[in-house]
């Protein structure tokens, strides 16, 4: 498995150290409101700063990511000379990323390696930058797995761009940074999280080892989805909801899901609806 976990409480404290065995300059990925809301942006863009790490600030990510701040993300980290990414916030921001890394890499737009593009399906190789991601959803798994969905918005469709060059090199889980989800985006995180664990368990191309984390995660969310939805500041559950997501993820990644999740995201695509 070619991403390094890190999962504890205050694990966010140890993305300098980290950040300095990848890079030297790092473009911050986040969304537009919650997590400079909360200090949280600050708080990691300082840690980094103290390992020696520049940082360049991206805040523009929107729920359902389109592939024009992909492709404006990707643009501003070549122009800086950004070496690495680092992500925090939920799905959106942790798939922006994998399209982010891929662009300022190669110089072109995302849209080329999605459905229609000349490239799609060509194998990306090592060309990209390497992502740090650090999720702040219990939902998508998206920093253990080589998925990423963009919303065509001219279109209304959903494109997956899918290599294993994709995997971040570290996923910091951290339970603490989960705290700050409405119960409203826990539950459909939370039910994304149970989906990708069911699906993959009924996946035809499912086997012991996907199985494995597959059931755990299912078990666990079960068990500690409605105590988050009731009480966001439980750190307990809120911890095995996040290791569940992960969990669910990597299972995820190593059988897909099913027809489950292909009809949520054509949904989500077309009606601006989350898929959870």
């Amino acid at each position: 498995f070619p991403t390094k976990l890190i999962f504890k409480e205050n694990a966010v404290n140890q993305v300098g150290s980290e950040a300095s065995d990848l890079g030297k300059k790092a473009l911050l990925v986040t969304g537009r409101k919650a997590m400079k809301k909360l200090g949280v942006t600050a708080k990691v863009k300082g840690l980094l700063e103290t390992s020696g790490i520049e940082v360049i600030t991206y805040e523009e990510v929107e729920p359902e990511v389109s592939v024009e701040t992909v492709d404006k993300g990707g643009q501003l980290a070549s122009s800086q000379g950004c070496d690495l990414i680092v992500g925090l916030g939920g799905g959106s921001v942790l798939d922006a990323c994998k399209g982010i890394s891929l662009v300022a890499a190669q110089g072109c737009s995302i849209e080329i390696y999605l459905e229609g593009g000349e490239k799609r399906g060509y194998p990306l190789g090592s060309n990209v930058l390497p992502i740090i991601a650090m999720p702040t959803t219990s939902g998508t798994g998206s920093e253990v797995t080589p998925y990423a969905l963009f919303t065509d918005r001219k279109e209304r469709k959903k494109k997956v761009l899918a290599d294993s060059a994709l995997y971040p090199k570290r996923a910091i889980i951290d339970p603490v940074l989960m705290m700050g989800m409405s119960p409203r985006l826990t539950a459909i995180t939370g039910i994304d999280a149970l989906a990708h664990a069911v699906e993959s368990y009924i996946s035809r191309r499912a086997n012991t080892l996907s199985d494995m984390y597959a059931r755990e995660a299912i078990l666990r969310i079960t068990k500690n989805l409605p105590i988050c939805v009731a009480d966001r500041k439980d750190k307990e559950s809120q911890g095995s909801m996040g290791w569940a997501s992960t969990l669910a993820g990597i299972a995820n990644s190593q059988v897909a899901t099913v027809a489950g999740h292909a009809i949520a995201v054509s949904f989500g695509a077309y009606f601006d609806i989350s898929h959870g």
